[in-house]
């Protein structure tokens, strides 16, 4: 009903709507070593300089990608990078996500902050130290040229962590002397946005210094997440006894009455200050970003209390890169060279009510039959890890060299080839301190092993690869083969080789295919959140496991493409992807079943069984109506999924906990986005619906719990619509209003950690009402 009351309203303001600019364009690309490009050379938006800089077509490329260009990150009043994700093909976000990760995304059956790889001006940019990168609005979205997205394994190029999928972002360059632009947003929940940036050229002839200097500040007081409180958000649900067991109300860090939780605000801050200088061929940018979120988002109010204002999650990360770059007629080369800097501010903290750990250390204690004992050591325990406020920390730094080389021996053929090496040291994430870390203590202080309780091992590893690809460009068939051999100091060798080849039956109908594998090393934050609980030694509870895996996908993909000029375009996919040791959250004993439990395992397991596997569909149908005074579109995306899990099981367990799903995907994920542009073009009228099936939660760390009581771990299907409206003032000024979420829907996101400590589902904002200006002069 709701959708059918959309179409009306689109349609009785006398045109057809569509989505967001055509941000949806599907003009396909492979996001190869074509990064040795300078956009200045495209003349033609419809081509694209990949491998050896060979100018391609981009709806002749063997992969599913997408591009998004600066004109719509305009028009749509684009934020965050998960604001453009959210209407793309297949592609599930939440925001709010989580502390830990900011904003959420899923791609390809798997978690798009940890399976995918994210790049500023094609260099990475997630530090070693983190699980997921994170994302918020200090991404230089904005700034953005175009952002290009590939769907599926890119490992042969871009090495661990390219699983799911490539999103580059591309950062604006400009041949005038001077450009300016300027953006300014505010809405409900006391949003603010300001992004600036100003550019152009210094020096004549061949002494010509390019620059781009950028900054951007935004803040949130609060999201609208608090609904449902009676149920999400109280506490006893999320007891062992639900509605009867309410013990927690004596812990000294709860705050409110038995069943309702003091519930303060949720605020955001991102900051982003960037600056680049271009000289011939040398170019060096440095791109400093800061993120903060309260650190209670998505979890429950019985492991954490959000009544504290000061509790916050923030992080620092300072990415330098130094790229020389040389191209000639048949061959070129391209090298970078990166530093990363990442670390938690040092006032990170979280106020613990009966979180994960200290439930499992007062179920060992509860076991012991001597009282005095037993009080002791439960008063030890909370005294020592989780009485007031706590604090986190973690520290790294990455070195990396990347050079690339390329050659094109005539016009059908380009190769190139490269090494990476990389250096990775600092300290995983330390938790549970009763006073904030500082700096000068951290560094000088770093080789003492009983400077803190579960410190986690000091890191330190290095990496390094080579790889080769080469592309053949025919009149009928275009396709690539690559191989990237890997090495980890820590975890051993790796090799992900890569193919794809496209057919093309006419000009404006082509099939594609193509097969990849890709390989995760796993973060030194999962190790860092493994603890074994021994109740000989509870105030001694040991960090870290060895024993963790390298995780291993492969996706394999079947496409058509149809392009009939600019009036319409189709694009249908089927897609198989499997990722085996899969890496995931839950826990484990060494007893026997029925025995008094002594020793428990709590964190991130994989093992030779664990596995992921999922099929699906996806489709994309786009139909263009351009008049001289209006244009208007209709934008239809719909994704399928299907496939199956297996859990890391417990030691008494010798069967396969696979259940039928994949946690966190749902079956149907479709999204219609309807756009129009009139009077002159100088309107534009956007209606963006999504609508998704239901999902299991990623709380499920059993098969026999899913089993028993699938209801519990089900999250239902939802509708949204958000409409946009923007006036072109003027050749150079433009404002927008945005609505988010019109019906006020109440629906779930993706899990915020994937652990104990989760909501029952992660709630995500009501209706949200935006104003927008931009300001562009070039």
């Amino acid at each position: 009903m709701k959708v059918f009351f959309s179409f009306l309203f689109v349609f009785g303001i006398g045109t057809v709507a569509a989505q967001q600019g055509d941000s949806l364009d599907l003009r396909l690309l492979e996001l190869g070593v074509g990064d040795l490009r300078d956009l200045s050379d495209i003349a033609d938006e419809d081509k694209i300089i990949t491998g050896g800089r060979v100018l391609q077509n981009k709806k002749e490329i063997p992969f599913t990608a997408i591009i998004i260009s600066k004109e719509e990150i305009l028009e749509n009043g684009y934020v965050t990078l998960v604001d453009i994700l959210k209407y793309l093909p297949g592609v599930r976000v939440s925001q709010p996500g989580s502390a830990v990760e900011g904003e959420l995304f899923i791609m390809r059956g798997l978690k798009g902050n940890s399976y995918v790889k994210i790049l500023i001006d094609n260099v990475p940019i997630k530090p070693s130290i983190v699980g997921g990168m994170p994302i918020g609005a200090q991404l230089p979205i904005k700034q953005a040229e175009r952002i290009e997205i590939i769907y599926g394994p890119a490992a042969v190029l871009y090495g661990a962590d390219a699983s799911a999928g490539v999103i580059n972002i591309i950062t604006k360059e400009s041949d005038r002397p001077v450009y300016v632009q300027a953006d300014l947003s505010i809405g409900t929940q006391g949003f603010t946005h300001l992004d600036i940036l100003f550019g152009g050229k210094l020096g004549k002839g061949n002494n010509v210094v390019s620059y781009a200097i950028a900054g951007s500040n935004t803040m949130m007081d609060s999201r609208r997440i608090f609904y449902n409180e009676d149920e999400l958000y109280n506490p006893s649900n999320y007891t062992r006894n639900p509605g009867v067991d309410t013990m927690y109300v004596n812990s000294p860090n709860y705050v409110g009455s038995t069943f309702v939780p003091v519930l303060e605000k949720t605020p955001h801050l991102s900051r982003m200050v960037s600056a680049t200088f271009k000289y011939k061929f040398i170019t060096s940018s440095t791109h400093l970003m800061y993120r903060r979120d309260h650190s209670s988002l998505g979890l429950s109010p019985l492991a954490v209390s959000y009544a504290n204002p000061n509790n916050f999650y923030g992080e620092n990360i300072l990415r330098t890169n130094l790229n020389i770059a040389k191209n000639y007629k048949k061959w070129g080369f391209n090298s970078n060279l990166t530093y990363i800097r990442y670390n938690l501010d040092e006032n990170t903290s979280y106020t613990y009510i009966e979180e994960k750990l200290s439930r499992i250390s007062g179920q060992l204690i509860s076991n012991i039959q001597d009282p005095f004992t037993r009080d002791s050591l439960r008063q030890l325990s909370n005294e020592t890890y989780f009485k007031g406020q706590r604090y986190s920390y973690a520290l790294s730094n990455d070195i990396r060299v990347e050079p690339i080389f390329y050659i094109a021996p005539n016009e059908n053929i380009d190769i190139s080839m490269g090494i990476n090496w990389g250096l990775s040291l600092g300290q995983p994430i330390i938790s549970y301190r009763s006073a904030p870390v500082t700096l000068p203590d951290f560094v000088f202080n770093i080789d003492t092993s009983n400077l803190w309780r579960m410190q986690p091992a000091p890191i330190f590893y290095t990496d390094r690869s080579f790889f080769t690809q080469a592309q053949f460009n025919f009149e009928k068939f275009r396709g690539m083969v690559g191989y990237r051999y890997y090495r980890n100091s820590i975890y051993g060798s790796a090799h992900t080789p890569q193919a794809a080849i496209l057919y093309k039956v006419a000009e404006s109908f082509n099939i594609r295919a193509n097969y990849g594998l890709a390989f995760r090393v796993p973060s030194p934050f999962y190790n860092a959140n493994i603890f074994e609980i021994n109740i000989e030694s509870i105030d001694e509870i040991e960090v870290g496991d060895e024993d963790l895996g390298p995780e291993k996908t492969s996706n394999y993909e079947l496409g058509i493409r149809y392009q009939l000029d600019k009036i319409f375009e189709a694009d249908l996919s089927a897609y198989y992807t499997q990722t085996e040791n899969f890496l995931s959250y839950n826990f484990d004993n060494d007893d026997e079943v029925g025995e008094d439990i002594e020793e428990f395992t709590l964190g991130y397991f994989n093992g030779g069984d664990t596995k992921a596997s999922i099929w699906g569909l996806q489709s994309h149908f786009k139909l263009n109506f351009d008049y001289s005074r209006f244009e208007s579109s209709i934008e239809l995306n719909m994704n399928y999924n299907k496939g199956s899990e297996i859990l890391p099981r417990e030691d008494n367990d010798d069967n396969l906990q696979e259940i039928d799903v994949v946690r966190g995907i749902p079956r149907f994920i479709g999204q219609l986005n309807l756009s129009t542009k009139f009077w002159k073009k100088s309107i534009m009228l956007n209606f963006n619906n999504i609508f998704t099936s239901s999902h299991v939660s990623y709380n499920v760390f059993s098969k026999m719990a899913y089993e028993n009581d699938k209801s519990r771990f089900t999250n239902d299907g939802f509708y949204t619509l958000d409409i946009l409206a923007r006036y072109k003032i003027s050749k150079n000024f433009q404002g927008h209003i945005k609505l988010i979420n019109v019906f006020n829907a109440k629906y779930a996101g993706i899990d915020a950690t994937g652990t104990l400590d989760d909501l029952a589902y992660n709630p995500q904002s009501l209706r949200m009402l935006f104003f927008g200006l931009s300001y562009r002069i070039e």
